[in-house]
């Protein structure tokens, strides 16, 4: 569950007023415009309500529809079917997918690639007509309405075209490229209209004037592309532009025309990445398309030793980290298996709740977190002043589904877990209308409000004191402690 799960199980419900208004006419998570996406959650929650499966199966739809593209563009890259295969091959076993398609709101990234795959595939065939420009041009549209990376297929459509029709006169290419992209071009010039129109300008991220030099950004690409760590990144990613480059100078003509074309790619999508000044793992996803097929494609050009063995010895550091190799990330494993048993933990105290009082409850929270190493690069937040996404996310999924007008749920105190998450060893000891809870004393403790943690020092040894809220005085309240052994629910 990712951090923009709760804005949007709140907001896109068809249950929820204005869903309408915020899939079309309202900022999604702060920095971005996708209809699309908000409005995918909103048919899911029509069919199922917050039913897992159905979520969970929009997503592997999408998934596979995207790796059905990469597979078709292939076929276009040339008569050997063995690049589709070997595109295929590599997207799928990539690891970065482990950092997309488990996560609800990461959908627009699948999505965006589902639509623009398949209508790369469609554009870059032998055959030029106006209806196929028409309907690459929808899904190209329908892609940008999911994610603005659909802007990197676009750019990747008409350098292919281009270096696919090498042969023919420029008049020629120049006229098949305007059949093929026309359509999309005009539709998506509107829908960054409208999207300006949304957020009141261009979108993206506010790094507060703190930006992350560009090698440093270019290096965790190459780090979250190739699984490897440090200046290892940034060396692999420059060896692929140099393969491409040898590609590009040497060999046959229209291998060297394919050679410019994947190398303009390539660096037109990275710097467009790093032009955004800051980093989160998953962004790398928006490039992995790109390098499968291009990696798919040096790997199974002929008479060139030197990049067929080049190529294979960039895809073995992530084909080692892939889970279909070694199995699903132990730590992450755990970590969902410790969301799913505080969410279970937390559903059964509010049904508890809900059985014994009839007048309306707040639900109070006491709940350990784990901090991870590492900052939010580029957005002068670090990970000690944010709660991180697995502390903070459970509790909310679980809000939306109980009616508010009965119960709430409130975080009250963090506690930090330096080593195992939601293991965080609390004691309590009751005493008339407070009550105190025994901390360890190395632990950090994180007084919450309802979407910020403060710092707050621990006061009276390892003592913590708790009362009524004020806030909450028309409504029963009852305390929650999540402890190693579980849940422990406690009216004071």
């Amino acid at each position: 569950m990712a951090a923009d799960a709760p804005e949007l199980l709140r907001n896109a419900a068809p249950s929820s007023e204005g869903w309408l208004s915020y899939a079309f006419n309202s900022p999604h998570f702060g920095v971005a415009w996708r209809p699309l996406t908000v409005l995918s959650f909103s048919l899911d929650m029509a069919l199922g309500g917050l039913s897992v499966g159905v979520l969970r199966g929009t997503d592997l739809i999408l998934h596979m529809v995207a790796a059905l593209g990469v597979f078709a563009v292939g076929l276009r890259l040339g008569k050997d079917r063995r690049i589709a295969w070997l595109a295929l091959a590599l997207y799928l076993a990539h690891p970065l997918l482990d950092d997309i398609v488990p996560f609800m709101p990461r959908r627009c990234y699948t999505m965006c690639a589902a639509f623009c795959l398949p209508a790369m595939g469609i554009a870059l065939a032998p055959q030029v007509s106006f209806g196929r420009g028409l309907l690459v041009g929808l899904l190209f549209a329908l892609g940008l309405a999911s994610h603005e990376i659909a802007s990197f297929f676009l750019f990747g459509t008409l350098v292919l075209s281009w270096a696919m029709d090498q042969e023919l006169t420029f008049k020629r290419r120049l006229v098949r490229a305007t059949w093929r992209l026309l359509p999309g071009s005009i539709l998506a010039g509107l829908l960054l209209v409208a999207r300006g129109m949304v957020l009141g300008r261009v979108g993206g991220y506010d790094t507060k004037g703190r930006t992350l030099p560009v090698t440093d950004l270019l290096e965790f690409l190459g780090q979250g592309l190739f699984a490897v760590t440090g200046g290892q990144a940034l060396v692999m990613l420059s060896a692929l532009l140099v393969l491409f480059l040898v590609r590009a100078v040497s060999g046959t003509h229209p291998g060297r025309a394919m050679g410019w074309a994947f190398l303009a790619w390539i660096l037109v999508a990275g710097g467009i990445l790093a032009a955004q000044g800051v980093w989160f793992p998953r962004i790398a996803y928006s490039m992995l398309p790109i390098i499968a097929l291009a990696i798919a494609w040096l790997m199974v050009q002929p008479g060139a030793n030197f990049l067929r063995v080049g190529a294979a010895l960039l895809c073995l550091p992530f084909l080692f980290a892939s889970p279909l190799l070694h199995g699903p990330d132990g730590p992450r494993q755990e970590l969902r298996g410790a969301r799913a048993g505080l969410i279970a933990a937390l559903e059964d105290a509010a049904a508890r709740v809900l059985e014994t009082s009839d007048q309306p409850a707040v639900l109070r929270l006491v709940l350990p977190f784990h901090r991870g190493d590492g900052e939010v690069r580029g957005r002068g937040q670090s990970a000690g002043r944010v709660l991180p996404r697995d502390a903070r996310q459970p509790w909310r999924w679980v809000q939306e589904q109980l009616n508010s007008e009965r119960i709430l749920l409130e975080p009250w105190l963090y506690i930090e877990e330096p080593s195992i998450p939601w293991s965080s060893p609390t004691q309590v000891e009751q005493g008339g209308a407070s009550m105190q809870l025994v901390l360890p004393l190395d632990r950090e403790v994180l007084s919450m409000g309802v979407s910020t943690a403060r710092r707050r020092p621990i006061k009276n040894g390892s003592r913590q004191t708790w009362v009524p809220s004020r806030k909450h005085k028309q409504r029963r309240q009852f305390l929650f402690v999540y402890g190693p052994g579980g849940g422990e629910l406690i009216e004071p």
